[in-house]
């Protein structure tokens, strides 16, 4: 094993060898075979890392999950214990275990489903309950039990006043699925259950024609686009600015005229986008819309989960083409492989630098795009459907995996913490062909948000003509330390950060350095030290404190206020503000207002007054002066939160908006 983890390694770096002559010929005559070179060395890269010689794989092992059917027996005593929201949650396990099983069929989902249906009934989920029988419908046709249960969930929602159907009136829709249901129960009349089948009809007919018909209204739906995104994008790409290269840069992005802090330079759908690793089991693989308990899976795989049959349907396609059936579920695998089926110029516009890579990093991509490549041509679908989609092979894969690494960029949204504070988590991975020409800055130039799916970026300033468009593609400077971060974008891309801040760490550390080099470094202050470790501990739970833990954690903040007051950062303004929610969580409201001051002014001087981390900090801060009466001071940070998150953000958040709108509305302003 050794040998031949030596034997790629030395393979890798005769690739990046052969990279560098490629390149410095393909720049003396663009007509030389550049691309044949190019596959060449993948092809050579590939196959030394094929699998090893005793015919171990690379892949762990997988942990052993329970079947389908100790899932839906472990459902049904959950119902019959009077618990059915966890016995829906059961059986929406057991639906996805009997997806993955080849020997189940469409009955088996359909059974299930039924069963899910009739829990959520039983626990007040009406609509979910619809959903869900009608999908056992759309499987099994020509089963009673389910048109039954469909019969029964649409007089539930006639007796909750909801409508069934926005074209046709609600009653007959329901009548429709009564009748559908005794004639296919007409068969069961020599069965046990066929008496109890029809006096549950009659009783249901009953109820109907008991119930009243709810109004037309057009039915409302809250499923987005193909891309994730609620609304279409009137122009897509960069708006007064566009691309060029530069000496000594290469591709850029430049602005063509005067650009206002807050305009929208960016506007652009993914070229190929998947939920996140952490999202996988909460969100719909398609609109990324939170799942609810009558989610679907993919009948083929039962890895893909999705909010309604829409999305499911607008979605089968392209699942089905790249990672449907694989044992290879990461992100950035799943995106690879929709990548490879996206259209050619999608590709070509995303850079791969697999010969900048590291040799140990080329060789576990390599081992991963051989794994996948072989789980993919083994894959087989179901009797009865379609020829299966193409197979990648693994020099494919390879690159896809690297253009995933280079450009991906992590879908990001907002909601509110435990603690009631705005939080910003990873969605999804896209792959954005436009935005991968800006380059990177650790004090850029363009603020990146999201209108679920679609990519915007605003000016995060005021620009000229000629001024270049960059954004981060890690923590901005402020946040982390110089040396943290360009260690950072070392490792994932390849490349020593010289924008404008580092530029000028790089210059004052020397003389830092030298004026110090005959003096023992200075230890940090007991005092100080031991302050920041209590607050460290406190932020644990800071809602949680007692008076005397309060009184502690203030007296701690005293010391770093007085000793990092003349250098602040990012970490002080984190610690003020945590000693305010503890203030606040003791209901020590005017307290918790001074050091959420505090915090915001040291925020301000560490990275700017208009980084949209100021924005959130001052939201707070409105808030806790609102509760403590102080209404003027409350409205002025109001109106300050909202001036710097609409120009960093806009309006894409919902969360963030109605954040803003409630506390507006609080202090009667109109923002």
């Amino acid at each position: 094993w050794r040998r031949a983890m030596d034997d790629a390694q030395r393979a890798v770096h005769e690739l990046q060898t052969l990279f560098c002559d490629m390149h410095a010929v393909a720049k003396l005559d663009p007509s030389t075979a550049a691309p044949t070179i190019l596959a060449r060395c993948i092809s050579r890269v590939v196959r030394h890392c094929a699998t090893p010689p005793d015919g171990s794989s690379p892949t762990a092992p997988q942990p052993a999950q329970q079947s389908w059917a100790e899932l839906q027996r472990e459902a049904d005593q959950a119902l019959e214990q009077g618990a059915p929201v966890r016995a829906a949650a059961l059986y929406g396990r057991a639906l996805r275990s009997v997806c993955r099983d080849r020997a189940t069929d469409a009955t088996d989902l359909a059974a299930i489903t039924i069963r899910r249906a009739n829990a959520l009934l039983q626990g007040g989920q009406v609509s979910d309950a619809l959903a869900d029988a009608g999908s056992a419908c759309r499987l099994a046709p020509a089963s009673a039990d389910a048109w039954l249960c469909r019969a029964l969930a649409g007089v539930a929602a006639l007796e909750a006043g909801s409508t069934v159907d926005g074209d046709t009136p609600a009653k007959d829709r329901v009548k429709e699925w009564l009748a559908r249901a005794s004639e296919a129960s007409a068969g069961a009349a020599t069965r046990d259950d066929g008496a109890s089948t029809r006096q549950t009809l009659r009783q249901l007919a009953f109820r109907l024609d008991s119930a009243k018909n709810p109004p037309r209204n057009a039915r409302t739906t809250s499923q987005t686009d193909a891309d994730g995104s609620g609304e279409q994008v009137a122009e897509q790409g960069f708006r007064g600015a566009a691309e060029s290269r530069r000496p000594g840069i290469g591709r850029c992005v430049v602005a063509r005229g005067a650009v206002d802090r807050g305009t929208e330079v960016l506007s652009e759908r993914a070229s190929a986008v998947v939920v996140s690793d952490e999202k996988a089991d909460t969100r719909c693989h398609h609109c990324f819309e939170p799942l609810p308990l009558a989610f679907l899976p993919c009948c083929e795989c039962g890895d893909a989960v999705y909010c309604s049959e829409r999305c499911l349907n607008r979605a089968a396609t392209a699942h089905r083409a790249a990672e449907c059936r694989s044992d290879h579920c990461e992100s950035d695998v799943r995106l690879a492989l929709r990548l490879l089926r996206a259209p050619p110029r999608c590709a070509a516009a995303l850079v791969s630098n697999l010969h900048l890579l590291p040799p140990d990093t080329v060789v576990r991509l390599a081992r991963r795009a051989n794994a996948v490549a072989a789980d993919l041509a083994a894959r087989t679908f179901r009797a009865g459907d379609s020829a299966p989609p193409p197979t990648p092979d693994a020099e494919q894969v390879l690159v896809g995996l690297c253009r995933v690494q280079m450009n991906s960029v992590g879908v990001t949204g907002y909601r509110r913490g435990r603690s009631g504070v705005l939080i910003q988590f990873r969605l999804a991975r896209g792959l954005f062909c436009g935005a991968s020409a800006l380059n990177h800055s650790c004090m850029p130039t363009v603020q990146l948000s999201f209108r679920g799916a679609v990519l915007v970026g605003r000016a995060r300033g005021r620009m000229r003509a000629g001024d270049e468009l960059t954004i981060s593609y890690g923590p901005t400077a402020g946040f982390d330390p110089g040396d943290t971060r360009r260690r950072q974008l070392r490792t994932q891309y390849c490349f020593d950060c010289g924008c404008p801040a580092c530029q000028t760490e790089r210059s004052e550390s020397p003389t830092a350095a030298a004026s110090t080099a005959a003096l023992p470094p200075a230890p940090t202050s007991p005092t100080l030290a031991n302050a920041e470790a209590v607050i460290e501990a406190a932020r644990v739970a800071p809602h949680a404190l007692s008076p005397p833990q309060l009184q502690r954690v203030v007296a701690a903040a005293d010391v770093v206020w007085r000793e990092r007051s003349g250098a602040p950062d990012v970490q002080t303004a984190r610690a003020l503000d945590t000693v305010a929610q503890a203030a606040a969580g003791c209901n020590r409201l005017a307290l918790a207002g001074v050091w959420l001051t505090r915090a915001v002014e040291t925020l301000e001087r560490a990275v700017g007054t208009h980084d949209v981390a100021v924005g959130f900090e001052h939201i707070k801060l409105a808030e806790c002066l609102l509760s403590s009466g102080r209404r003027d001071q409350a409205a002025r940070s109001a109106r300050r939160a909202a001036e710097v998150v609409r120009a960093n953000l806009g309006r894409d958040s919902p969360v963030v908006n109605a954040e803003i709108d409630a506390l507006a509305a609080a202090v009667g302003l109109s923002l």
